[in-house]
């Protein structure tokens, strides 16, 4: 889905012709095909468009807004329209199906907790982006724990991020500004839109939710990079080895990452230390210490999978198996 994503703005951009936009609209209905946030592609398309029709008001420079590209990207929407709506007949009459409140505590949650939660979730996803290391493979139920009171203050901070972050694009379409525009604002539609900030997802929150957002981030940095490289400004030598540092760190901490992917038992102590109320892992970590043979730890692990989600059935079957 990102791929097509990206594929798609690249083609958009660089288009003069119908050939290359056809193409563009063509790679937008495989993303929707892919993934759901893949439905969004004639959003991500409609932002570089109205910039253009923004500049003819600014400088006069619109020759890329051309008559024909609205046509192209009402097409996007009518097949973005047909993917949905083949969705909705495959899930028997639902757009997301059924959401149980173990995916998903929002399903039950008070007003409060509906309205804060999201923020939280704001909160997570920008701590992720900053340092995607502390990464759990299960973020359901009590993982992240709902906020109860109007008086949460991180779920009020995450609503208030979000806000501006969507101003700050507002004013970068207004005042024509490319590169902040399409990759701001593509983070902003690839994670507003499918989160819990605007419709019930079918997650209280995952980390794959940040996927498309992040490559439009990396796709900003990298096209910021391009320009100051294309100006023939260089970069200095102590910034280059900073850069190589960090990188050389965060790839080190990352092969580390995947080496917790080993076993269920390894990616379940991991996850655990970051989301130690998640009732799936500690149901994944049972399981894997029952195969072993370690029967006590095994009915300990399930007991607390219990404790946190009294309805978890597979632990429910570890503790009978056991």
């Amino acid at each position: 889905c990102t791929f097509f994503v990206l594929a798609a703005l690249v083609l958009w951009l660089k288009s003069r012709e119908r050939r290359i936009g056809f193409m563009a609209i063509l790679c937008g209905l495989l993303a929707a095909l892919s993934k759901e946030q893949g439905l969004l592609t004639p959003l991500f398309l409609a932002i570089p468009t109205i910039i253009w029709w923004r500049q003819i008001y600014l400088d006069g420079a619109g020759e890329r807004v051309v008559r024909w590209r609205w046509g192209f990207l009402g097409l996007g929407v009518l097949l973005s329209g047909l993917v949905l709506f083949m969705r909705y007949q495959a899930l028997g009459g639902s757009i997301t199906g059924l959401v149980p409140a173990s995916d998903n505590p929002l399903v039950d949650a008070d007003l409060a907790g509906r309205v804060l939660a999201p923020g939280t979730y704001v909160i997570k996803a920008l701590s992720l982006c900053l340092w995607p290391l502390s990464l759990s493979a299960d973020y359901t139920r009590d993982a992240l724990p709902l906020p109860l009171e109007w008086s949460e203050l991180k779920g009020w901070l995450g609503l208030a991020l979000f806000g501006f972050w969507s101003v700050y694009v507002l004013r970068c379409m207004w005042k024509a500004r490319m590169i902040h525009a399409v990759c701001f604002g593509g983070s902003l539609l690839a994670y507003g839109v499918t989160s819990n900030l605007v419709v019930l997802s079918t997650i209280s929150f995952s980390e794959r939710a940040l996927y498309l957002p992040s490559a439009f981030l990396v796709l900003g940095l990298g096209w910021l990079i391009q320009g100051w490289l294309r100006q023939g400004e260089k970069i200095s030598a102590p910034g280059m080895i900073l850069v190589a540092s960090v990188i050389l760190c965060l790839s080190g901490l990352s092969l580390m990452r995947v080496t917790d992917y080993a076993s269920n038992q390894a990616i379940a102590n991991t996850s655990l230390e970051h989301t130690p109320r998640s009732a799936r892992l500690w149901s994944m970590l049972g399981e894997s210490l029952r195969e072993e043979g370690r029967f006590d730890d095994a009915d300990r692990a399930y007991r607390q999978a219990l404790l946190f989600d009294p309805d978890s059935a597979s632990a429910f079957r570890g503790r009978g198996l056991v």
